[in-house]
């Protein structure tokens, strides 16, 4: 159960890491954030495509897989601004989810007893800080980057409270 929560403060001094770049510097680390996940791609796409053609049964599953990965790859190199343009759905999407994921958590602390107050009050933050990011209320993609950063810091503040709580 330790290695869990270990697991859990890892991912929130990542999180806290990542908001603090964003809010710092939106667009280099925006557009480093899309270049690193291009790089990935186009990697993995040439992989998968040297593992199909070894593997000499040249079906349209992994080779279609493979051109996928790496045109998806090149796109993300040559014109990072359309990822960057969805960055904030992307993160909006994330918090959603992580707000969900947190409040079942508190739904299971209540059913076991625990205090589940604090997780529940962190989940519904979250929730609304991602429906907030989604409907893009903010004219400019640097300050809609800035406001996800924002909330990527309170996310991740909110994990580590709840892990030392």
């Amino acid at each position: 159960m330790a290695s869990f929560f270990r697991g859990i403060a890892g991912n929130a001094v990542l999180t806290l890491i990542l908001g603090i770049l964003l809010i710092m510097v939106p667009g280099v680390a925006a557009g480093a954030l899309v270049s690193v996940l291009g790089w990935i791609l186009l990697v993995f796409g040439i992989i998968y495509l040297v593992m199909a053609f070894r593997a000499g049964g040249l079906t349209a599953g992994p080779v279609a897989t493979g051109l996928l990965a790496l045109a998806s790859g090149l796109a993300l190199l040559i014109k990072p601004g359309v990822l960057v343009s969805l960055c904030g759905i992307v993160l909006g999407l994330f918090l959603v989810i992580h707000g969900f994921q947190d409040l079942q958590q508190a739904r299971q602390s209540k059913a076991l007893g625990y205090g589940w107050k604090p997780s529940m009050i962190i989940a519904v933050i979250k929730l609304v800080m991602g429906a907030l990011v989604i409907l893009n209320p903010f004219s400019t993609a640097a300050l809609l980057i800035r406001m996800a950063g924002i909330f990527l810091v309170v996310d991740a503040l909110g994990d580590l409270v709840l892990v030392w709580s």
